[in-house]
C-alpha cells in the first residue's frame, strides 16, 4: 500500500474514533445518561474548587464552596436551604471530614430510578441506578 492510502486509511480511522469519543464517551465505556450530565459537570467544578481551595484550608462546606471561583458556572443553580442543598432539582450532599482531609459528595435525583452522581476527594465521578431499576 502507498504512503498516501495508508495515511488516507489512518486519517480516517483516527476521524470516526474522535467522533466516537466525542459522542459516545470513551470507546468501551458506556456514555454518560443524558440526565446526569449536569450532575457530571457539578461534580467536576465541586472537585476542581475543592483541590483549588484545599491548599489554604482544607476541604470546605458547599456554602463556602460556592463562593469558589471554580464553581462560577454552576454555583447560581445551588439553592441552600438551611441545611439542605439541591442542584437543578436534585438531592445534592457535600459531607466534609472534621479535619478538611476528605470529602464525599452525592446528587441524588428526587425519582427511585433516576441517575445518581458521586465524587469524593479522589476526583473521580461515578453514576448508578438504584438495583433493579431500568
Amino acid at each position: 500500500m502507498g504512503g498516501f492510502m495508508r495515511a488516507a486509511i489512518v486519517g480516517s480511522f483516527a476521524i470516526v474514533t474522535i467522533t466516537l469519543m466525542a459522542t459516545h464517551g470513551v470507546v468501551g465505556q458506556e456514555p454518560v445518561p443524558y440526565d446526569a450530565r449536569a450532575g457530571v459537570r457539578l461534580m467536576r467544578a465541586i472537585n476542581t474548587a475543592e483541590n483549588a481551595g484545599r491548599r489554604n484550608d482544607g476541604y470546605v462546606a458547599i456554602e463556602r464552596l460556592l463562593t469558589h471561583p471554580m464553581m462560577g458556572g454552576v454555583a447560581q443553580s445551588v439553592v441552600l436551604d438551611g441545611h439542605d442543598a439541591t442542584y437543578l432539582g436534585q438531592s445534592l450532599r457535600l459531607v466534609v471530614s472534621g479535619d478538611g482531609q476528605h470529602y464525599q459528595a452525592a446528587l441524588v435525583p428526587p425519582s427511585e430510578c433516576g441517575v445518581a452522581v458521586f465524587t469524593d476527594e479522589r476526583g473521580l465521578i461515578f453514576t448508578g441506578k438504584v438495583i433493579g431499576c431500568p
